[in-house]
């Protein structure tokens, strides 16, 4: 009984480890400490014009800072992620020796699957804690814009969660294409073109039925708590998407 429950803790935590070898961590927290240093410039050198005088200046601070990073930077990061987590196994072609581990073929796939989402997570954790710290900042250095304010810590935090949950469609798309591609390339492209391609389309009409743009329009309402139609449907796809994975990992041939 204590061993069937502590082998998987073992073996996510081996996954875990592996992303020491990698930058994916780096980019899990140095993209979100990038767009909050950004938006921080900006309210340093342009926060008169941004601040409305009456009105918490926390909520207009992190509500386009986020609308920002739903749009773009979030799918992105997914997309770089993704290629990272599996480029151990890929680079040195280690599949092989992965798959002669006294393991299922699809428990590979979902162990590095749940490494994967706990990466988003870490990234969206990250983004609210450096939005805060920098929020926080400016009550020292624009003490006139009013940042002494509540600072809507928790609201924040949700958000950043919901966002990740509505990702949850790219998250296991780009993941289903890192896994199965060697060429580290080849699923950058097919992830940047599709996000580029939603934004593009960011005003047609039927631009719900693109997943890639659930992360922003799941930001449409901030007080529609965490879990809203978009989010929704990226889940139950992340479920399909998984699905389809163990299928293709239990049936995958290494020579």
């Amino acid at each position: 009984m204590i061993q069937s429950v502590f082998n998987p803790i073992m073996r996510f935590y081996a996954e875990l480890q592996k992303l020491k070898n990698t930058l994916a961590i780096v980019v899990a927290v140095a993209l979100p400490l990038f767009i909050a240093f950004l938006s921080f410039v900006i309210y340093i050198s342009e926060g008169h014009k941004l601040v409305v005088p009456g009105i918490n200046p926390w909520k207009g601070y992190i509500y386009h800072l986020q609308k920002f990073w739903a749009g773009l930077l979030l799918p992105l990061t997914i997309i770089l992620e993704a290629s990272l987590i599996n480029s151990i196994e890929h680079s040195n072609n280690m599949w092989k020796q992965v798959y002669t581990l006294p393991v299922s073929k699809s428990s590979v796939y979902l162990y590095k699957l749940l490494s994967f989402i706990f990466l988003n997570i870490l990234t969206a954790v990250s983004l609210t804690l450096f939005v805060q710290l920098f929020g926080y900042l400016l009550i020292l250095i624009k003490p006139e814009f009013g940042f002494y304010a509540p600072s809507f810590f928790g609201e924040s935090l949700m958000m950043s969660l919901k966002m990740m949950l509505a990702s949850s469609a790219i998250i296991g798309f780009q993941f289903f294409l890192s896994f199965n591609f060697r060429s580290f390339i080849v699923p950058m492209v097919i992830g940047f073109c599709l996000t580029v391609g939603t934004g593009i389309a960011s005003s047609w009409k039927y631009i719900e039925f693109l997943p890639y743009s659930y992360p922003s329009l799941s930001t449409n309402r901030q007080d529609a708590g965490i879990w809203d139609s978009y989010v929704s449907i990226a889940v139950i796809s992340l479920v399909f998407l998984s699905a389809a994975g163990f299928y293709v990992s239990s049936k995958r041939e290494i020579s």
